[in-house]
């Protein structure tokens, strides 16, 4: 049997094709509740820095925050019905909630006082309520300027604002719409 050139090249291709595929099927890959991270809100009002985090599933036993001036980390445990003893014997069609632990650290945008912090859990929902440091809150200060006085807020490492009256972002929006 001979073969020709394009022959080889074909056989080479199929090769090439089956050791890619050998490799993409051999990488270990997360189960579904490893990739899982904890979804979550975080926004600053004048005085605080304000997360929520959606965690259903989770009992307040099983749950765990621990809040520093720049970090909060959250575990969780998510458990399984698959880890009753009972459950052994059972037939399993799907079984995709995730459980577990999961735990998710973030890094803080500002600096905040944990010994003040408070913690709330309700229906699934984990309510964090962190004081801002008073260097990471908003001052008033009297700007003089040739002889008057007026009143301006302005935060630390922020430009001053243009004018009081105009809303400016979230901080001062009234929540009507038009």
């Amino acid at each position: 049997m001979a073969f020709t050139l394009s022959d080889r090249f074909g056989e080479m291709m199929s090769l090439r094709d089956a050791l890619t595929r050998l490799m993409e099927e051999s990488i270990v890959r997360e189960p579904f509740a490893a990739r899982r991270h904890i979804p979550l809100d975080v926004y600053e009002t004048p005085d605080n820095l304000e997360i929520i985090a959606a965690l259903p599933g989770v009992s307040s036993g099983d749950l765990d925050v621990v809040a520093t001036s720049d970090t909060v980390t959250i575990k969780a445990r998510v458990p399984s019905e698959a880890e009753q003893t009972e459950s052994r014997e059972w037939t399993w069609y799907v079984h995709e909630i995730p459980h577990g632990e999961f735990t998710r650290t973030i890094d803080l945008p500002v600096e905040v006082n944990p010994q003040q912090a408070r913690a709330t859990f309700q229906d699934g929902l984990l309510k964090l309520e962190l004081p801002k440091v008073e260097e990471a809150r908003q001052h008033r200060l009297q700007i003089q300027t040739g002889g008057e006085q007026r009143g301006q807020t302005i935060s630390v490492g922020q430009a001053p604002e243009a004018s009081q009256a105009r809303p400016r972002g979230r901080r001062q929006q009234t929540g009507e719409t038009g």
